[in-house]
């Protein structure tokens, strides 16, 4: 394993050629409801394994499923509604000096785990779940019944990515 910094890893994310297989570690805010919630003044953290791709054409991704489910593969992009493209990196994005990678998710490789962000003990997803916000689901703007799921991480919230065969623990 090796130890490199965000922007060490936003290079090596940068560097890849070709649809690339990928697993991310992430730790992110659980951006739970606030109302009601006996943990929204200490805040809530979303530690999840995401296993998926890098460097994947969204709308060839979704005219691919809407074939395989025998319907017309007439999918068209919209714009993004934030954040800007990198040249000759479309997989990351930049958006007020922060960049994300852009991943097409394949599955969950574990259980989200949640922990208080004020000492990162874990605490019982039960306790969690009538907090969390509704899940939406691209699924019918796509013409599919199978999404295609696409998440932009932030890179600081990356922890551990696996990619082409090397893992990279991230510091800082």
């Amino acid at each position: 394993m090796k130890t490199v910094t965000k922007s060490q890893l936003g290079a090596i994310i940068q560097a890849q050629r070709g649809a690339v297989i990928c697993t991310l570690d992430t730790l992110t805010d659980a951006r739970l409801k606030k109302t009601g919630n006996p943990l929204a003044s200490v805040g809530v953290l979303k530690a999840s394994r995401v296993n998926g791709i890098l460097n994947f054409e969204y709308e060839d991704a979704v005219n691919r499923q809407q074939g395989r489910e025998g319907g017309p593969q007439d999918f068209t992009v919209s714009a993004r509604k934030w954040g800007t493209p990198l040249p000759g990196a479309r997989w990351m994005i930049e958006h007020q000096g922060r960049l994300y990678v852009q991943l097409k998710v394949e599955r969950a490789t574990q259980k989200p785990r949640y922990m208080r962000a004020d000492n990162h003990r874990y605490i019982a997803a039960a306790t969690v779940k009538p907090f969390l916000p509704k899940k939406y689901s691209s699924a019918e703007a796509q013409g599919v019944e199978r999404e295609v799921v696409v998440r932009d991480y932030a890179l600081d919230s990356v922890r551990v990515a696996r990619i082409g065969g090397e893992v990279y623990r991230v510091r800082g």
